[in-house]
């Protein structure tokens, strides 16, 4: 009998634990996060090896000369501009 009355306990117990967790799912909550991310802006250009070894006698078209790699978190975008001194003629 005292066994039978200690189960009739704990089951009254577990069901109020778990009536109080649930008691609440209907109300809300607001999680409000903030934090700050570093900017990051970088650019590299790394030359082939066709530049390095440029035959200026010559008049190559689409000849490669550079790669180049931006990296931007920036919200509002960049702008990558490239130009030349010769305006995109091969002048010697």
């Amino acid at each position: 009998m005292i066994r039978a009355s200690k189960m009739i306990v704990m089951g009254l117990l577990v069901l109020g634990i778990s009536g109080n967790l649930f008691a609440n799912s209907e109300d809300s909550a607001q999680l409000k996060l903030s934090g700050e991310v570093p900017q990051i802006v970088s650019i590299e250009v790394t030359a082939t090896s066709d530049a390095t070894n440029l035959d200026l006698t010559s008049s190559p078209t689409d000849l490669e000369v550079a790669s180049v790699v931006e990296k931007s978190n920036a919200g509002n975008g960049y702008q990558v501009t490239v130009s030349s001194l010769g305006e995109g003629n091969l002048v010697t």
